[in-house]
């Protein structure tokens, strides 16, 4: 019986997923809005989002490193099943000289009203041809990063 509760609650955990969208403007990196998705089946709190800019090389050869980009109307938004919320992590006028960037969407969520949250990230790096492309990249290796940067997850 405890093994089919356990099942259970594995089924029904929180479930993000986060994916970049087309373009709004082809040769702006940023332009390019993140879609976070509740992939799981019960409701979730969406408590913060962040866009970590961990790197991004501009014309010049000058990078940039170690940026937060957010907006305070990302954050306490409850998602049901299916349900998205976009995220643009616009940087502004620096956007056109962005020639390759790595990014992060680091997401704090609660499901139902459980007092503790979980933190997931979703790690992308950028580069322009013809059209940028975002392509997922393992988090792992600047997750410690990250946190530094967005605050620890609520325990």
């Amino acid at each position: 019986m405890g093994l089919v509760g356990l099942a259970g609650l594995i089924a029904l955990r929180p479930q993000v997923s986060v994916s970049p969208m087309e373009p709004l403007r082809k040769s702006e990196p940023f332009s390019v809005p993140f879609r976070v998705v509740n992939s799981g089946v019960l409701s979730l709190r969406l408590d913060h989002v962040y866009c970590y800019l961990h790197e991004a090389h501009l014309d010049r050869q000058i990078t940039w490193k170690g940026d937060v980009l957010f907006r305070r109307d990302w954050n306490h938004k409850m998602l049901d099943a299916g349900e998205s919320e976009t995220v643009a992590c616009d940087i502004g006028r620096w956007n056109e000289a962005v020639r390759m960037a790595d990014v992060v969407i680091v997401v704090d969520i609660r499901w139902l009203y459980i007092p503790w949250s979980s933190r997931r990230f979703f790690r992308f790096q950028g580069t322009y041809t013809d059209n940028w492309q975002w392509l997922a990249q393992p988090s792992s290796p600047i997750r410690d990063e990250a946190d530094k940067y967005t605050g620890q997850s609520e325990p």
